[in-house]
């Protein structure tokens, strides 16, 4: 195995909550933070997977090319996926139970208490939790240190600034090319811990193992459609030499994926990428332009989710009362537009809260859906400008959605347009001017 290391700045604060096992086995999470190798391999994951259909044709493998006394087995393990190439890729690289990933993560992090910090509601931070907009983007990461108290506090999380390194154990050089090329891609679009859809947990890679001499990467230069895609084309090429390693049998399909992908993915015509928000210069400032809840001079985020709610001319939300409140009359389609599940909408007149969550074909219970808008922040000379990402993928998985409330303790399976509703959240990022 080969060492390979790489240096991340933290650019916007970053939240990653410890996990604990209790007694009783089950698993809960704390207010300190930690971020795991297994949380770093996730990101990855995910966004090997968002760039799998611009390299190999995911739907397909070459079973023939298989040798005689393995192609059953191999027919048996990946013939039933709906995405059979994108199974058997992912196994390259990241392994499963059968085969080891050619790779393994070690994660270190700055740990005194002057870098990682518990916020209380403050005037004069950045993560004011007073100024609703950003209580709104950190919705689920306050606690409160007595159940009597007023104060709340922000769970410990790592500051702007903060140095992050991770260590790698790769099996050779294509799969160190690779893993470094994905996490390009992600230091651009995501980054890491909670609230990464909301343009939290964002870094900067300043220092890598192979980087030659004046050689940098800038992940602000990367937050346009044009430099994007010359960055999916470089990952593109580290998977396809890695590819060319890996896959002695030849079995998979090299080219695009033609077919229709449902979930997240960097097909040309299924992602969009502008700039929302000019420059300004203080972070919370920022914040509260993107996520104000003021009907006067609401945040962009909040506009755009405003502009989804009335599709058909329909206010969606008072479809999904009069559900919550009627279970039993049909609605032929719930006209609410959604950005990702499970979301939770309280009626502040009735003090009723209404949940909607995707209906799984296996399960009845509450599945979850990224959203498909992310908010990337970019800091250029102290400078703080938001962008957005829109990753086309569905919603739920068959248009259908159950919804629970505090008015009947029902639930109820309803259809959605999401269709409607993604090509609506697409049409709104492409044409919205910058504020």
């Amino acid at each position: 195995m080969i060492e390979k290391m790489v240096e991340c700045t933290v650019v916007t604060h970053m939240f990653s909550k410890e996990i604990s096992t209790n007694k009783d086995g089950s698993i809960s999470s704390g207010t300190s933070f930690e971020l795991r190798p297994q949380s770093v391999k996730g990101v990855l994951h995910y966004w090997f997977r968002a760039v799998a259909p611009r390299v190999i044709d995911i739907t397909k493998l070459n079973l023939q090319n298989a040798p005689k006394s393995q192609r059953e087995e191999i027919e048996k393990t990946y013939g039933k996926s709906k995405y059979p190439g994108l199974m058997y890729f992912e196994e390259l690289l990241f392994g499963s139970q059968k085969q080891k990933a050619p790779f393994s993560i070690s994660v270190s992090y700055d740990k005194n208490s002057q870098n990682l910090q518990r916020l209380p509601v403050n005037p004069n931070n950045d993560l004011n939790l007073g100024n609703y907009a950003h209580k709104y983007a950190l919705y689920g990461l306050t606690y409160k240190l007595n159940k009597q108290d007023r104060e709340e506090y922000l769970v410990e999380h790592l500051k702007p600034g903060n140095k992050i390194n991770l260590e790698f154990l790769v099996q050779d050089e294509e799969t160190w090319n690779a893993i470094l090329s994905l996490l390009k891609l992600v230091s651009v679009l995501s980054g890491f811990g909670a609230k990464t859809t909301k343009g939290f947990g964002e870094f900067e890679i300043v220092k890598f193992t192979g980087q030659k001499q004046g050689e940098t990467f800038n992940r602000n230069l990367y937050l346009n459609e044009q430099n994007i895609e010359k960055l999916i084309l470089e990952v593109k090429k580290a998977l396809e030499e890695f590819i060319g390693k890996k896959d002695k049998y030849s079995l998979l399909v090299l080219g695009e994926t033609k077919s229709e992908v449902d979930y997240p993915n960097l097909l040309k015509e299924n992602y969009v990428l502008k700039k929302v928000i000019n420059e300004v210069n203080d972070f919370s400032f920022l914040l509260s332009k993107l996520y104000s809840t003021n009907p006067k001079n609401l945040g962009w985020y909040k506009r755009l989710k405003k502009s989804i709610r009335y599709i058909n001319g329909k206010d969606g939300y008072k479809e999904l009362k009069f559900i919550a409140q009627n279970p039993n009359k049909k609605i032929s389609i719930l006209n609410l537009g959604i950005t990702g599940l499970p979301v939770q909408y309280r009626d502040m007149k009735d003090k009723k809260n209404m949940k909607i969550f995707p209906k799984l074909p296996w399960k009845d219970e509450d599945g979850r859906k990224t959203s498909v808008v992310r908010i990337l922040i970019s800091k250029s000379n102290n400078k703080y400008s938001a962008y957005a990402l829109f990753l086309k993928s569905k919603i739920t998985e068959n248009d259908e959605v159950i919804v629970e409330s505090d008015y009947t303790n029902q639930k109820t399976v309803v259809k959605i347009d999401q269709a409607k509703i993604l090509e609506k959240i697409k049409e709104l990022i492409k044409t919205e001017n910058k504020s």
